[in-house]
C-alpha cells in the first residue's frame, strides 16, 4: 500500500505485482517505474535491477517494456450514497474529490484515451459508443470538460455492487490498441470476485488502480491490484484526494515491463520464497519484497527411483526413493513377479520418500528374477527388474581320507561349497600299484563314498583316486605306502580343555613319532552351532585348528578328519557340552499403588536357557490376571489388579524353564 507523495523532490517510483507461477520455474513479475513523477529517460534496463530469490541472485530478463507513455484508461466511480460520507459532509462531496479527477486527466497524454464508468447497483459508461472511439481523448477540453460534467451530475445515490462496474470496464479495454490498459477504481467498498477478476485482467493485459476512500476494503482491492501490477493507495480525507491521483496517474504513464527469470531453487515446493527486488537508477535507489509459494509439486514427471544393493551375493535390497518434498512422494511398491527369491522383510511407504524390500535367493544353484514397480502420488511410474546368476563352479570336489586299516581305505567326497554344482563321478587313475577301487557310492550331490583296498597289505602301495563334479572339475587324492615297515601310523588329534569364555573349540594335530613321514589333509566339517573353522600348519608335523561356538549354552558335534602323507586316516569328533541348567527362575513381584501388583520373572544364572512358561495354578481369588508378556527369553512380566480392595486376594503361578 502506498502513500501519496507531497513534495517534488527527486524521487523514484517502482512497484512490482504478485509474482506469477503458473509457468515455474519461471517466475514473472509487472514493473511500473517512475522518475520525478514521469517516464523514466533512459528507460530501465536490466542491469539497473538486481533480483535475489531467498537470498540467491536470480539471472533477469526485462520483456515487453512500454516506454511510449501512452494508455487506456477507464475511471471506474463508485456513485453509491456512501460515497457522500466518503468523500463528503455526507449530504454533499467534496469539492476536493471532483478536483483530483482533474490532476489524473491533466497528465494524459494527447494520444490516450479514457472514459468514465459510475456504478452502484448497475454500471452506466460515458461518453457511450457514438463518440470518437468511444473514449475522450487525452489534452481535449472539451472531453475533460464533458468528463467533469458527467461525474458532477451523478446523485450519489443507491447500493454498491463493483463487479458489473468492473466487468463494463473491463470489455472498454479489451479491444483498445495500447499495451498499457488500466482500470482506476475509485470506491469504498469491496470488489467481490477476486479470483475471477485476478485471471481476467492478467490474461487481457489490464492493471487496476486503486483509490480507496474512507476505511474502505482494503485488503480484498489490494489483493487485485497487487496482483495485477497495480498501485493502491487509501485517501482517508479531503486533502489526499488530490495528490493520491496524480501519483496513481504518474505510475499509469509510466514505464511498464515484465521481469522474468528461471528460479534455481533446488525444492521450491512446501516453502515461502521471499524476492528481493533492488532498482538503482540516477543515484536513487527502491527495494521491494515480493513473495510465493507452490504448496505442493505442481510439476513431478519423474517416477519413484528403484535402486538395488548386494550386502551378500545372494541377497538383495531393493529400495524405492522420491526426493520429498521437492516430489510427491512414494504412494505404492511392489513386487509383480519373485522367481525364485524370498521376501525377508520389508519397509512400508508410510515414509512418503522411501521404501524397501529385502530379498534372499532361495536356491543359490539356480538364476532368480524379481520385477519391481513404484508410483508416485502424481502418478508417475518406475519398474526395475532385479536378476541373479549363479557363479560359475570352478572348485573342484574335495577328497579326504577318513580311514586306513590293513591296507583298506575309505574316502570321503564333498562338494559342498558355495556354488559347487555337484558331484558327478570318482575313478582309480591308471598306473595303481596294489591298490584296488571297490565300489563309489554318490549319496547326494554334495556328499559320496569311496573304498579301496591293497590286495597285499605287508607290500608297498600308490595310486591316485579322482574326483570330477558337474561343471567337470577334476582333483585327485594319492596313496603311497612304501612298506607295513614304513609309516603305519595315522596323525593323533586333540582337542584342548575349553576355557572361559567359551566361545571357541580348540586342538592340535601331531605327525611326530618315528617313521611319520607329516600331515597331508586335515577337514572339519561344517556344523550346528559352529562357525567357519581355522586349521594353521606350524610345519609338516604339527598343526592347529579353531573352531568358533555361535551359542554356548548349546553343544557341539564336529566331525574331524586327519590323514599323513602316505594315506593313514584318524577320524574324531570335536565335543563341546554346556554345564546344566540347575537353577530355577527367580521370581519377584513390585507394587506400583495400592491395586496393582506386577509379577516379574528372571532366568539370568548361569547356563539358564531361558524361560519357558508362566501359568497360573487354579484361579486366581481377588484378582483380574493379565496377559504374560515375555520381554525376552529371559525376561516375563504378569499384571494383576485387586478387584475388591477391602478383601484379600491371591493366586499361585507357575514358572516352568526351557530344561524343565
Amino acid at each position: 500500500m502506498l502513500m501519496p507523495l507531497h513534495g517534488f523532490a527527486q524521487r523514484l517510483g517502482f512497484v512490482t505485482s504478485t509474482p506469477r507461477i503458473d509457468s515455474f520455474p519461471v517466475v514473472r513479475l509487472k514493473m511500473t517505474t517512475t522518475y520525478n513523477g514521469s517516464l523514466p529517460q533512459p528507460g530501465i534496463l536490466p542491469s539497473d535491477l538486481k533480483v535475489t530469490e531467498d537470498n540467491f541472485p536470480e539471472n533477469i530478463q526485462l520483456s515487453g517494456c512500454d516506454e511510449s507513455g501512452q494508455a487506456a484508461v477507464v475511471f471506474c466511480v463508485d456513485a453509491s450514497t456512501s460515497i457522500k460520507s466518503s468523500a463528503g459532509d455526507s449530504w454533499d462531496v467534496f469539492l476536493s474529490y471532483y478536483k483530483s479527477f482533474d490532476k489524473f486527466i491533466t497528465l494524459v497524454p494527447a494520444a490516450s484515451r479514457y472514459a468514465l464508468v459510475v456504478f452502484t447497483d448497475q454500471a452506466l459508461y460515458f461518453p457511450g459508443p457514438a463518440h470518437v472511439n468511444g473514449f475522450y481523448s487525452g489534452q481535449n477540453a472539451a472531453d475533460s470538460s464533458a468528463f467533469q460534467n458527467i461525474l458532477r451530475s451523478q446523485t450519489f445515490i443507491g447500493f454498491t455492487n463493483i463487479d458489473p462496474g468492473i466487468d463494463l470496464s473491463i470489455s472498454l479495454l479489451q479491444n483498445q490498441p495500447f499495451k498499457q490498459k488500466a482500470i482506476v477504481l475509485i470506491t469504498d467498498d469491496a470488489i467481490y470476485d477476486t479470483p475471477y477478476y485476478d485471471s481476467l485482467m492478467n490474461a487481457l493485459g489490464i492493471t487496476l488502480y486503486v483509490m480507496e476512500l474512507g476505511k474502505g476494503s482494503p485488503a480484498l482491492n489490494s489483493e487485485v491490484t497487487h496482483a495485477t501490477g497495480g498501485v493502491f493507495m487509501t485517501a482517508t480525507d479531503s486533502a489526499q484526494y488530490p495528490p493520491v491521483m496524480s501519483q496513481l496517474g504518474e505510475y499509469v504513464f509510466g514505464e511498464h515491463c515484465n521481469i522474468r527469470y528461471v528460479s534455481t531453487n533446488p525444492c521450491p515446493w512446501l516453502k515461502l520464497h521471499s524476492i528481493g527486488l533492488t532498482l538503482n537508477y540516477k543515484t536513487l535507489t527502491r527495494n521491494l519484497t515480493e513473495q510465493y509459494t507452490l504448496g505442493r509439486n505442481i510439476f513431478d514427471f519423474d517416477p519413484p527411483l528403484i535402486t538395488e544393493s548386494s550386502p551378500v551375493y545372494t541377497s538383495r535390497i531393493v529400495q524405492a526413493t522420491e526426493n520429498f518434498p521437492c516430489t510427491r512422494g512414494i504412494k505404492d511398491f511392489h513386487d509383480s513377479l519373485l522367481q525364485n527369491f524370498i521376501k525377508l522383510s520389508q519397509v512400508s511407504n508410510k515414509y512418503p520418500n522411501f521404501a524397501s524390500d529385502s530379498l534372499i535367493v532361495n536356491d543359490t544353484m539356480q538364476p532368480a528374477k524379481a520385477v519391481y514397480r513404484a508410483a508416485d502420488s502424481a502418478n508417475n511410474k518406475g519398474r526395475k527388474e532385479i536378476l541373479y546368476s549363479p557363479k560359475a563352479d570352478v572348485l573342484p570336489p574335495l577328497i579326504d581320507l577318513a580311514q586306513s586299516s590293513l591296507g583298506s581305505f575309505q574316502m570321503i567326497l564333498t562338494e559342498s561349497r558355495a556354488w559347487d554344482k555337484g558331484l558327478s563321478s570318482a575313478s582309480l587313475k591308471a598306473g595303481a600299484q596294489n591298490l584296488i577301487l571297490d565300489s563309489v557310492n554318490i549319496l547326494s550331490r554334495r556328499f559320496g563314498e569311496a573304498w579301496l583296498h591293497s590286495p597285499n597289505p605287508s607290500a608297498a602301495a600308490s595310486g591316485c583316486l579322482e574326483a570330477y563334479d558337474s561343471s567337470g572339475n577334476m582333483s585327485d587324492y594319492c596313496i603311497r605306502r612304501d612298506s607295513a615297515t614304513g609309516d603305519t601310523l595315522p596323525p593323533v588329534i586333540s582337542q584342548f580343555p575349553i576355557v572361559s569364555p567359551r566361545i571357541q573349540i580348540t586342538g592340535a594335530v601331531d605327525e611326530r613319532r618315528n617313521k611319520d613321514i607329516g600331515i597331508k589333509n586335515i577337514t572339519i566339517f561344517p556344523s550346528p552351532n559352529t562357525g567357519a573353522s581355522k586349521v594353521t600348519y606350524v610345519w609338516n608335523m604339527h598343526a592347529g585348528f579353531t573352531v568358533p561356538i555361535l551359542d554356548s549354552l548349546q553343544p557341539v558335534r564336529a566331525l574331524i578328519l586327519a590323514s599323513d602323507s602316505v594315506g593313514n586316516a584318524a577320524k574324531d569328533t570335536l565335543r563341546y557340552d554346556p554345564l546344566p541348567d540347575n537353577t530355577s527362575p527367580v521370581c519377584s513381584f513390585e507394587i506400583p499403588n495400592q491395586k496393582s501388583r506386577i509379577f516379574h520373572v528372571v532366568e539370568l544364572a548361569p547356563w539358564d536357557r531361558g524361560i519357558l512358561s508362566v501359568s497360573l495354578i487354579g484361579a486366581a481369588n481377588n484378582f483380574t490376571v493379565g496377559p504374560v508378556v515375555f520381554i525376552d527369553v529371559y525376561h516375563a512380566d504378569q499384571q494383576f489388579t485387586v478387584i475388591d480392595p477391602f478383601k484379600s486376594a491371591n493366586a499361585v503361578i507357575h514358572v516352568v524353564d526351557s530344561v524343565g
